[in-house]
């Protein structure tokens, strides 16, 4: 039985209570309650500093609607105070009603987990509540509060009840909002055993995977598999966390346990493959996609990925047949077309190469890379005027590619035209400097000192 089930029908036990006006109320601070009262010197505080925030917002003119709005947010994360107690800790309080954050709590002992808190009003059936999408990302769970009372300054006592939380790994946000009705909330008393066996580190790492913050993600990642060890879509994502940090041994790692765990998941051989290639074993991502390419025939990047790496180790024709499988299935991928001319060219078949990379280039005008591999075949075969006009065209849509000067620069010392080819190898110098590039900066120096030398 999935763990909200209960709630979900303690949820429906509380609604009929609720309704009949038979609720919980426990006065007693940090214990669970239905019912929270606000009133007194307590009540007094919250209307002055309700005052306080609302007259320095000189750009708004309707007094009554902001003391209404703040009012209503500070009765609500009152209420979450008294019943929570020290499990949570407070964001600054105009900090979280002008914007600034997203968050009105965190988890006392999880700092990096939010709690959103909302405060509906009305009729019991149609009240709502509701989130952002930017609320949804940096919180965990929304916490609903549903006042009786109309708030007016004459108001002596509020009576606030704790209408039910939500995960927000349980929201599907669409068009940057989402709302939510008292049937459609998790029963409230099970809120505080949620935040302090809060589990679902997999889920909070998947959101900061989604933000690109990846130590964060591996962080949660990291908490969340020593709860479920045998989570497969943790070591999935921590290694492509891992991955994208530059950890690439941290990434095969995670990826072969994975693979122990679901070793019949085509992706997770395709990225530990990608991992390997990373560390220069080429060989051993040829087998991890060769097994990928098992499970799942028609898997596209696995047979590039494999081409690619069959290619740096000197498999050129077992490349063509690897990138000619996926043009089969695809044959609108530019990049491939590259690809499979470049392995084209290293065999001698230039004119092969010309017609995939003329083709790369009919699918895709803009594509760079494709104009100078073929200028590189062009000049293979001595036709060194076709050659500079595919550097021409690479250098203008990627000016700042050094590899395309140094090119360039060797077809207008071919044609005589040595000022020009100085310029380029000066161009190609610089870029690969500022890349710390060492071997294409010595490589572009070298052709400047040797055409120097040749002019004097």
């Amino acid at each position: 039985m999935d763990w909200t089930t209960p709630l979900k029908r303690q949820q429906i036990d509380f609604i009929a209570r609720l309704r009949q006006g038979s609720i919980f109320h426990c006065e007693q601070e940090g214990y669970h309650s239905e019912l929270t009262i606000i009133s007194g010197n307590e009540l007094k505080k919250l209307y002055s500093l309700t005052w306080d925030i609302g007259n320095k917002d000189e750009q708004k003119s309707n007094n009554n609607e902001i003391f209404v709005d703040i009012m209503k947010t500070l009765l609500a994360r009152e209420a979450i105070k008294v019943r929570l107690g020290d499990l949570i800790t407070e964001i600054e309080v105009e900090s979280s009603i002008r914007g600034n954050s997203h968050q009105e709590f965190t988890v006392t002992a999880y700092p990096e987990v939010g709690i959103q808190v909302k405060a509906g009003y009305g009729e019991l059936d149609t009240v709502q509540w509701w989130m952002t999408q930017e609320e949804v990302e940096q919180n965990v769970v929304l916490v609903c509060v549903w006042l009786s009372e109309e708030i007016h300054e004459s108001q002596d006592e509020y009576n606030l009840i704790l209408a039910g939380f939500l995960p927000t790994t349980m929201m599907d946000v669409r068009y940057g909002v989402v709302s939510f009705g008292i049937y459609e909330l998790l029963y409230a008393g099970g809120l505080s055993s949620y935040l302090e066996n809060f589990t679902d580190y997999i889920s909070m790492g998947n959101k900061y995977l989604q933000k690109e913050e990846y130590q964060k993600a591996i962080a949660f990642y990291n908490k969340g598999l020593k709860i479920t060890p045998h989570n497969v879509d943790g070591y999935f994502n921590r290694g492509f966390a891992c991955y994208k940090l530059g950890d690439y041994l941290g990434a095969i790692e995670d990826y072969s346990f994975a693979i122990e765990i679901c070793p019949s998941d085509a992706n997770i051989y395709l990225n530990r493959g990608n991992a390997r290639k990373k560390i220069g074993d080429n060989q051993g991502a040829i087998e991890d996609y060769t097994t990928a390419i098992k499970i799942q025939p028609r898997h596209l990047k696995a047979y590039n990925n494999r081409g690619n790496a069959r290619q740096e180790m000197g498999d050129n024709l077992g490349a063509i047949a690897d990138f000619t499988e996926v043009l089969k299935i695809d044959p609108q991928d530019a990049k491939v077309y590259n690809n499979r001319g470049k392995a084209r060219k290293e065999i001698g078949d230039n004119l092969g190469a010309m017609e995939d990379l003329t083709q790369g280039i009919k699918i895709n005008s803009q594509y760079a890379l494709a104009y100078y591999n073929r200028g590189k075949a062009f000049a293979e075969i001595g036709d060194y005027e076709k050659a500079m006009t595919d550097f021409q065209v690479a250098v203008e849509i990627n000016p700042s590619e050094a590899d395309f000067y140094l090119e360039r620069g060797k077809i207008f010392e071919i044609m005589g035209e040595h000022q020009e080819a100085l310029d380029d190898y000066e161009k190609a110098t610089n870029i690969y400097h500022k890349q710390g590039n060492l071997e294409g900066y010595q490589q572009a120096r070298e052709r400047i000192s040797e055409l120097n030398t040749q002019i004097e």
